[in-house]
């Protein structure tokens, strides 16, 4: 299990004030924040495929789940529940030839076509949760956030994976761990040109416990391995 990011997604109405800054006029509409576009988290022409230097093979997607959010439109996780079952005949009736566009992969995303995938973005539903809730999903899984947060409080979130001990994901594992060590942003940033940029240090450095360092991989496990 890995942590991929954390989201803090504010309502529109404070996403949507104007900005106060030198040369900006504060009549002039620039959002904060935006919804996360639908998409998969795979690229269906080419499922075990991202691009990266150091891929990795993550099959269930999680959310932990830290505000309530019960509500449609404030925020919050919607999907295709049970796509996964039509994702290959969907995609392999969907080729470049049918439609004039292929699927878009941005290594392991895929944002759905507003044109040709109108169909599947229409059966997006919103997912409700209470804080300390936890959604698990396929990888196949057409989702997003909600374009639009009408609600009062921020929508928090953590998004996270579960990686099967596979040799792909081993290395992977061990090459996280090294940039870590070297203070180095991970493998898969989403900011481009960050090979071998450092973290930005404006923070104390933290100090795990014993079954924190072990899971991160710092110290190893006893011989009968985690109790």
């Amino acid at each position: 299990m890995y942590i991929n990011r954390v989201c803090y997604r504010v309502p529109d109405a404070i996403s949507t004030m104007p900005l106060d800054q030198e040369g900006v006029s504060r009549k002039k509409k620039k959002s904060l924040q935006r919804s996360l576009t639908p998409h998969i988290d795979c690229c269906p022409t080419n499922l075990y495929e991202s691009g990266k230097v150091y891929p990795r093979w993550r099959p269930i997607q999680c959310i932990t789940v830290l505000t309530p959010n019960l509500d449609p439109s404030t925020g919050g996780f919607e999907a295709v529940a049970g796509f996964h079952r039509e994702f290959s005949s969907y995609f392999k009736g969907t080729s470049a030839a049918d439609t004039g566009r292929p699927p878009v992969c941005l290594g392991d995303f895929s944002p759905l076509r507003m044109q040709e995938d109108k169909a599947v973005i229409a059966r997006y539903k919103h997912v409700p949760a209470d804080a300390g809730s936890v959604i698990l999903f396929d990888w196949r899984i057409p989702h997003a956030n909600s374009y639009r947060h009408v609600g009062n409080i921020p929508r928090e979130v953590v998004y996270t994976g579960f990686l099967p001990n596979v040799p792909m994901n081993r290395t992977y594992a061990v090459e996280q761990l090294r940039r870590y060590l070297a203070r180095l942003l991970p493998a898969d940033h989403w900011q481009k040109d960050t090979t071998d940029k450092a973290v930005d240090e404006t923070f104390s450095k933290h100090e795990f416990t014993a079954l924190g360092r072990k899971l991160m991989g710092l110290d190893p496990w006893p011989e009968h391995g985690p109790m």
